[in-house]
C-alpha cells in the first residue's frame, strides 16, 4: 500500500486531490497524510517515510502565513539537503499557477520530478495524478513487473 503525503493550503484543492486518490481502493485514508504548510510537512517528513509527496508550490511557511511562490521550490532543496528530513520516494509538484510552474520547473526536472497544472476547468490534472498513482501501485504491488524491477548485479 501505498503512504501519500500532500502538501496545500488550499482547502477546495486539496479536498479534491484527496478525492481522486481515494479512488484507489488499494490506498487506504489512513496512508494519506496532509499538510496545510511547510511547518507542518516538515513534521510529516520526519515522522514517516512516504512513497509519494504531492507538493503544492505555492505555500506558506507558517498557517496563516502568506504563501511564497518559490515555496516548493526551496523545500526539494531542503529535503535533499537534510538528514533530518526522510526523502519520499517519488515527488510530484501540483500548482494551480503556471508562474509558479515556470519558476520551479528547472528544479523538479532536474531531480526528474514532474509538475502538473491544476485547473479547475479541465480533468487533465486528475488524469495525470491517476496516470501516476497507478504505476506506484503496481510497482508497490507487482515489484517484479519489468517497469518497477531493481537489479541486482
Amino acid at each position: 500500500m501505498l503512504k501519500i503525503c500532500i502538501v496545500d493550503d488550499d482547502p477546495g484543492k486539496l479536498r479534491k486531490i484527496i478525492k481522486t486518490v481515494s479512488t484507489f481502493p488499494d490506498i487506504p485514508q489512513e496512508n494519506i497524510s496532509t499538510a496545510p504548510d511547510l511547518v507542518s510537512a516538515r513534521r510529516c517528513l520526519q515522522e514517516q517515510q512516504f512513497d509519494l509527496l504531492i507538493l503544492d508550490l505555492n505555500l506558506p511557511e507558517r498557517f496563516g502565513d502568506f504563501p511564497s511562490q518559490n515555496a516548493g521550490k526551496k523545500f526539494i532543496n531542503e529535503i535533499k539537503s537534510s538528514l533530518r528530513l526522510q526523502n519520499p520516494d517519488h515527488i510530484l509538484g501540483l500548482t494551480a499557477y503556471p508562474e509558479a510552474q515556470a519558476v520551479s520547473k528547472t528544479e523538479f526536472e532536474d531531480d526528474l520530478w514532474y509538475i502538473i497544472l491544476f485547473d479547475e476547468q479541465t480533468t487533465t490534472w486528475e488524469k495525470q495524478l491517476i496516470s501516476k498513482l497507478e504505476y506506484l501501485l503496481e510497482c508497490k504491488l507487482d515489484p517484479q513487473s519489468s517497469d518497477c524491477e531493481d537489479f541486482n548485479y
